[in-house]
């Protein structure tokens, strides 16, 4: 168990309050020593910060007693992912009980790698489109999943060879299974990378 020593914030309307604190950053625990304020001469409560010295947590609006922490969703349209927050206890607005936060339920999360469609070749676009291989086109690009297990992704290769795509295109097949991900994002708004061959069309 790893704890954090810092300084518990309370950002009111006039004014603030602060006091010593820790932090447990196995479970988002705070254990803020007691300070004596008086609400109405400070107005409404606007946000709380933990801070270790180095860095800022949001601590959750609804139990006050965890940090909030980052976590990433699909974006609903099926084509990426998106960052948001919530409270490292899972609290919600119906839950009255904090004291015994939930187990925290491993999720399996993917990510992929993006770059820009300038690194693929228009000929290997117009196979990719017109062949049933496991992708999705959408109005920008395409995602194209790469298989995580070696014999899969063996034959995911040869899949592509046997159909004519480029080295390039392969080697960015490759590129992306050796930087961990399981996707790869070929978006016109996507960053161009010095290091790989580019296309004009």
């Amino acid at each position: 168990m790893a704890i954090l020593t810092g300084t518990f914030t309370s950002v009111w309307d006039n004014g603030t309050v602060s006091t010593n604190c820790t932090l447990d950053t196995d479970t988002g625990k705070l254990s803020p020593e007691t300070a004596e304020i008086v609400p109405n001469d400070l107005g409404s409560l606007l946000e709380e910060i933990f801070t270790d010295g180095v860095e800022d947590y949001q601590v959750c609006p609804i139990c006050h007693e965890y940090i909030m922490k980052t976590v990433i969703n699909p974006d609903g349209v099926g084509i990426g992912l998106t960052e948001g927050l919530e409270c490292s206890s899972h609290c919600s607005d119906s839950d009255d009980s904090y004291d015994s936060p939930e187990p925290v339920i491993e999720r399996e999360i993917n990510k992929y790698l993006c770059c820009s469609t300038g690194h693929m070749s228009k000929e290997d676009s117009e196979k990719l489109r017109g062949e049933p291989f496991s992708h999705h086109s959408y109005e920008f690009g395409d995602f194209i999943y790469v298989n995580s297990d070696e014999e899969c992704f063996k034959d995911q290769i040869k899949e592509y060879t046997d159909a004519g795509f480029s080295k390039d295109f392969i080697n960015l097949i490759k590129m992306t299974r050796d930087n961990g991900c399981v996707f790869l994002q070929l978006d016109c708004d996507g960053p161009v990378y010095d290091d790989l061959p580019t296309y004009d069309w």
